[in-house]
């Protein structure tokens, strides 16, 4: 089967709480991501955690940058990362939430328990012959291919 899959970096995660164990899936999406780089934020129905957006200033440029590096069509990519340059948090969000930008854009995912905003700088489609552990291994040389503290909100997932 020919599915499309991109990477990215994990903007936001939004629990429903009446549809999700707290302690269990809080340990979860702790062992994928750096939970010290989100805010927390909580409502009566809602628990949310934010990319800080210090973080995002600081590091999504050198990131993505280091990122194109290692890719085909690195040098067209990284005219679409140079208009990233220098901007705080909501210019970042907004532009690329509006796609300002041809190889970098945003997308939301949503199931029964979770809703998650993602800033996807790869996508391709590819053969998936059901096993996962082709992608823990590509996730995991993203992580172990970067010191940018970003490879603690890496993503995996159908694009």
């Amino acid at each position: 089967m020919l599915f499309g899959v991109g990477l990215g970096i994990v903007n936001q995660l939004c629990f429903d709480k009446k549809s999700y164990n707290r302690q269990e899936d809080i340990q979860r999406i702790s062992e994928f991501f750096d939970m010290s780089l989100y805010d927390r934020f909580e409502d009566e129905k809602h628990l949310s955690f934010c990319l800080k957006g210090n973080i995002l200033e600081k590091y999504l440029y050198d990131f993505l940058f280091e990122q194109a590096d290692l890719m085909l069509y690195g040098e067209k990519i990284k005219k679409d990362i140079e208009k990233l340059k220098n901007k705080d948090s909501e210019e970042l969000l907004y532009m690329i939430r509006n796609e300002y930008c041809d190889f970098i854009h945003c997308k939301q995912h949503y199931n029964e328990f979770l809703e998650h905003e993602s800033i996807f700088y790869f996508y391709d489609d590819c053969i998936l012959s059901g096993n996962e552990e082709r992608y823990f291994y590509i996730y995991n040389l993203l992580k172990k291919s970067t010191d940018n503290p970003l490879k603690g909100a890496i993503c995996f997932d159908n694009a």
